[in-house]
């Protein structure tokens, strides 16, 4: 069920854009029992771009072993931060069907509304009379 993607999509590429990042956005599905929405890992994706003046600066002078390990865990923490910061402003934003935005590591993850959600689909199915489902 691809409920509100392209919003979530552009809402997400909106708050990318204020921040001089862009990425490739997908979402995934998060299914029932655990919750009901959907995922992005762009924020993981984007986390070495996002902390790149802060690996170059910290690891110049590193021998190569040692700079992989740091860059990886900057780039890793940039992008939990990115992630946390996306989720507060995304959690603002009025995202059709969307209760509620929240990061879990470098994750973005959107929990659908069931009472919305719900009221949207039943609404689509009843427009539709006889003739839902037909082909």
């Amino acid at each position: 069920m691809q409920v509100a993607h392209a919003e979530i999509i552009s809402a997400i590429n909106g708050a990318l854009a204020s921040r001089g990042l862009s990425g490739k956005v997908a979402l995934l599905e998060i299914e029932p029992p655990r919750d009901w929405g959907v995922s992005s890992n762009v924020c993981f994706m984007l986390g070495r771009e996002a902390a790149a003046e802060e690996i170059a600066r910290q690891t110049e002078g590193l021998g190569k072993k040692e700079a992989k390990q740091l860059s990886g865990q900057l780039a890793n923490e940039a992008g939990v931060r990115l992630a946390g910061e996306l989720a507060g402003e995304l959690q603002q934003a009025a995202l059709p069907y969307i209760g509620r935005v929240e990061a879990e590591g470098a994750y973005l993850n959107f929990y659908y509304d069931a009472a919305r959600l719900s009221a949207h689909v039943v609404g689509t199915v009843m427009a539709g009379g006889d003739s839902f489902g037909g082909e």
